[in-house]
């Protein structure tokens, strides 16, 4: 019995001496920063995961399928990190279709330089993911797409897309303040919102939680919020594995070989146009019904957008920025539903967005008895009777649809002389 004890405590010892000295050399050459991902190197795509290729594909005409499987996990890998006053912002990334230069904003064709010119009509643009142009490449977003429309103007314009995954009027705000603050003074600054504010009713930014959490200490260490329970053993010692310089390495093998490498020229065929006939059933529902209570939850979220636009407005014009404010479309809002690519007849799609559809009709009404100023474009019914796919998944636009937003904004701009151009 005691040989056997005195021979599995050898075999233990020698096996903790090999981990040691296998971790320390490992440590040793392991670089201590995971280099950038490119495009390839994005492991998973869940918009693919959600929705399936070949039904993203119909919003995508003219793509060949392997630059869109491409491009789609590109756009399904957005990461941010932590910025002071808004809370977080994109990190910066060169990739194949997606640019998001060091200063926070996402970058386009011919992009101006950062500070702003002198020379130069500079235009911040405002908003949530649908500013950013999530779903669709450098060149197509909406930002994008004024820039192109204001090419021929006797002044250069400069359009600085300060569009971000998640945010909603407030952060907005505070980032117009911030680069104001900074120095960093436009001609004008448009503002496109309407969709996040409903999401987020409460008026509560994506990752609230989680800092709450993070600043909620006892004697130093962090303590876990009730809705995160405390890490089981098995949890912290899988946690400890990973830390280690041996379970560093085989994460860096996995990110190095991820599940699917795509090569787009061994795959020329073009994936078919979105045809105008729908996706579902006619019985499907082809709206989103609001009743009283829908429109009480949003009511708080429209009165704070205002709100916001009045902050702004002060702000402005005491810096001597031309603000203009934009109600985006959505679908939840005058649409019918059934043309969607990637609706199935369950509201479940839109998750917390169902909210826009009370928020919608709060402002609708609004709007149509004149209660917003001339600096508000109203664009909440661009989508009534388009029988037609706008959409690239149940809320991001197509690259033609971001054309039409565009395109309204900019003549919403030159025609009232908000935006010089002639």
């Amino acid at each position: 019995m005691g040989r056997l004890y005195s021979a599995t405590a050898l075999v233990l010892v020698n096996l903790m001496l090999l981990l040691a000295i296998t971790n320390a050399v490992i440590w040793a050459f392991l670089p201590r920063e995971t280099p950038p991902k490119t495009a390839a190197d994005y492991a998973r795509a869940w918009l693919i995961d959600a929705y399936g290729f070949d039904r993203l594909a119909r919003a995508y005409p003219d793509w060949t399928r392997g630059e869109l499987r491409a491009f789609l996990y590109e756009t399904s890998n957005w990461v941010n990190e932590f910025e002071p006053f808004t809370q977080f912002r994109m990190k910066p990334r060169r990739d194949r279709f997606i640019t998001v230069g060091e200063h926070g904003f996402r970058e386009g064709p011919d992009q101006a330089p950062w500070p702003p010119r002198a020379d130069a009509v500079n235009v911040f643009v405002f908003g949530g993911s649908t500013t950013l142009g999530a779903g669709l490449p450098d060149h197509q977003t909406v930002p994008a797409w004024m820039s192109s429309f204001l090419r021929d103007c006797a002044k250069p314009v400069a359009i600085y897309n300060f569009g971000r995954g998640f945010f909603l009027s407030t952060q907005e705000r505070v980032l117009f303040e911030q680069l104001l603050m900074a120095g960093h003074v436009p001609a004008n600054a448009v503002f496109i919102d309407g969709l996040n504010d409903f999401h987020y009713a409460q008026g509560v930014p994506q990752w609230t939680t989680e800092l709450r959490a993070m600043m909620t200490q006892t004697h130093g260490a962090p303590r876990l919020n009730d809705r995160k329970p405390a890490a089981t053993m098995g949890e912290a010692l899988r946690d400890f594995a990973v830390a280690t310089p041996l379970g560093r390495l085989a994460a860096r093998l996995n990110e190095l070989s991820p599940p699917e490498r795509f090569d787009p020229a061994s795959d020329p065929a073009r994936v078919p146009a979105f045809g105008p006939a729908m996706v579902v059933p006619e019985s499907a529902p082809s709206s989103i019904p609001v009743d009283a209570a829908a429109l009480d939850r949003a009511r708080p979220a429209a009165e704070r957008l205002e709100a916001n636009w009045r902050m702004i407005r002060t702000l402005s014009r005491e810096y001597g920025v031309r603000a203009s404010f934009v109600l985006q479309p959505v679908p939840t809002h005058g649409y019918d539903l059934r043309y969607l690519n990637v609706y199935e007849g369950k509201f479940e799609l839109f998750g917390d967005h169902v909210n826009s559809a009370g928020g919608y009709q709060l402002l609708a009404q609004r709007h149509a008895a004149g209660g917003f100023g001339a600096d508000v474009l109203w664009l909440g019914d661009m989508t009534k009777g388009r029988h037609e796919n706008l959409f690239v998944d149940s809320v991001h636009y197509t690259s033609a649809f971001a054309r039409d937003v565009a395109q309204r904004i900019v003549e919403h701009l030159t025609a009232s002389g908000t935006l010089a151009c002639r």
